[in-house]
């Protein structure tokens, strides 16, 4: 009888369409096209990450109430988990700054059966009808796209043999797995892939700095639109206010690079 008359209620909470919403294979905020530029959080105050240029940040876990409010203020959106309580406690107005609810990183196959059952509890509790759902995804394109609203792939091929010139026929390949019937977001390396750092590592007893040439990620971010992109998420592990050369210049290279994007976005948002 609980459930019954939960379910009732989660049906009317869900009569207020959500801010985001996919339209075909191109997001929309407030019925307008919007490109989405995302950056993996660290612990950075969003206001330097809205200096920087991003639009959105993403959150390993479910956003806070303070950080919802942030980002509201900075007109900035949110990509993050859903509450654990999805399902069975409604997911709130708060959560209006939300742009997708992340369904996992990395997933494939193996994942599919509790990426379902997750989307059903976000959709009967989601005050916000339409919010779309977003999958990191590495394999299984298809089924994928079957589940989740807005996938989003990528890899990090700076410093391996993967040509970079080939990123945008990698995502086009990507799409039409897909069937192109989703919106495709693409990932951008921001620094040395672990797996380079850890090889520099293991040759001596000093790493020094290795920086990536800002006109490196910009013919990534470049190659990532060419190949159908419909959003960026700039991959970072280390914090971009850290106080040292190599994180000043990463900062510096993305706001320059965020510039370029910000003067392309009326054409590259809709495709």
């Amino acid at each position: 009888v609980r459930q019954v008359g939960y379910q009732e209620f989660a049906g009317q909470a869900n009569l207020r369409p959500a801010l985001g919403r996919v339209n075909g294979t191109i997001l929309e905020v407030r019925d307008q096209p919007f490109f989405v530029r995302s950056i993996q959080h660290n612990g950075e105050p969003f206001e330097v990450l809205s200096e920087l240029g991003f639009n959105t940040v993403e959150l390993k876990r479910t956003a806070t109430i303070q950080e919802l409010r942030h980002s509201e203020r900075l007109d900035m959106w949110i990509i993050c988990p859903p509450p654990e309580s999805a399902g069975l406690k409604t997911i709130s107005a708060e959560y209006d700054r939300v742009l997708a609810w992340s369904l996992g990183q990395n997933l494939d196959y193996t994942d599919l059966q509790r990426m379902e059952s997750r989307t059903r509890e976000v959709r009967e509790s989601d005050f916000r009808e339409g919010r779309p759902t977003v999958a990191f995804a590495s394999s299984g394109m298809f089924e994928m796209a079957r589940v989740a609203d807005i996938l989003s792939v990528g890899f990090e091929p700076m410093g391996g043999s993967f040509a970079l010139n080939q990123y945008s026929e990698w995502l086009q390949q990507r799409a039409e797995l897909a069937k192109r019937t989703v919106p495709l977001w693409a990932s951008i390396q921001t620094e040395v892939s672990k797996t380079v750092s850890t090889q520099t590592a293991a040759l001596g007893t000093r790493v020094p700095p290795m920086p990536l040439a800002a006109s490196k990620i910009k013919f990534m971010a470049y190659e990532a639109i060419a190949g159908g992109a419909r959003g960026l998420r700039f991959l970072s592990r280390s914090r971009l206010d850290a106080q040292n050369p190599v994180a000043n210049l990463r900062s510096l290279s993305l706001r320059w690079l965020n510039a370029h994007l910000r003067q392309l976005e009326p054409w590259i948002s809709g495709g």
